[in-house]
């Protein structure tokens, strides 16, 4: 049986994390855990802002629920939390953000963000060096779903270790075996974004200067 208090205590304490980072603006964004190789998860409920949620904001639901009126009490996105819950049992926590940065990065990269010998790429679990390659797929945003579950499933069947998706314009999925393990992955994955964002600012203002200098 799903231990819902401890889980949704440390759904709530790291919801307040990323809201005050502002990366669950309004009430977006859907954060769902559950205990090691359960069948049920607590997630948070639709419509609720993430900054101030309670123990009552919360459902629990099965990882083969399919009962899409009882789904949509907890999200429209549900589907993919459910989608890497029965893709892999070492994950149990899966935060959903709506942060500007993978926004941005899906502009930049709209297929994948590929990320390769920064040292902190060794806060991702069974990492050791930096010389290693870490690939975020970028999917379409979609009203379906199901359909985008299907295929984020298809992706992980054959990349099974990626640790994180970005839907197009619209935010960021990551997991991680427990909570501590999700928000360092968010945290490391956040500050690439931002380096590479900064990078391609800077490199883009050279060549901007380097054309005004010709003409």
């Amino acid at each position: 049986m799903l231990k819902t208090t401890n889980s949704r205590q440390e759904i709530i304490k790291a919801a307040g994390l990323l809201a005050a980072q502002g990366m669950l603006p309004a009430t977006s964004g859907n954060l769902s855990m559950r205990e090691a190789g359960s069948v049920e998860f607590s997630i948070t409920l639709s419509g609720k802002s993430k900054a101030n949620l309670t123990e009552a904001d919360f459902i629990e639901l099965n990882i083969a629920e399919a009962n899409s009126q009882v789904l949509k009490l907890a999200s429209a996105e549900t589907a993919l939390h459910q989608q890497l819950y029965q893709f892999s049992n070492k994950i149990n926590c899966v935060f959903h953000t709506h942060s500007i940065n993978s926004v941005l990065m899906s502009k930049l990269y709209p297929q994948e963000i590929r990320l390769e010998n920064y040292e902190l790429l060794k806060a991702f679990a069974g990492n050791t060096t930096h010389q290693c390659l870490e690939i975020i797929p970028v999917f379409a945003n979609s009203q379906k779903i199901e359909s985008l579950a299907k295929t984020v499933a298809a992706y992980m069947t054959n990349n099974p270790h990626i640790r994180a998706y970005v839907i197009a314009g619209h935010g960021l999925y990551i997991w991680g075996e427990t909570q501590a393990e999700t928000l360092r992955h968010i945290e490391a994955l956040e500050t690439l974004f931002e380096i590479e964002l900064r990078y391609s600012s800077i490199t883009k203002g050279n060549t901007d200067d380097s054309c005004k200098n010709i003409f």
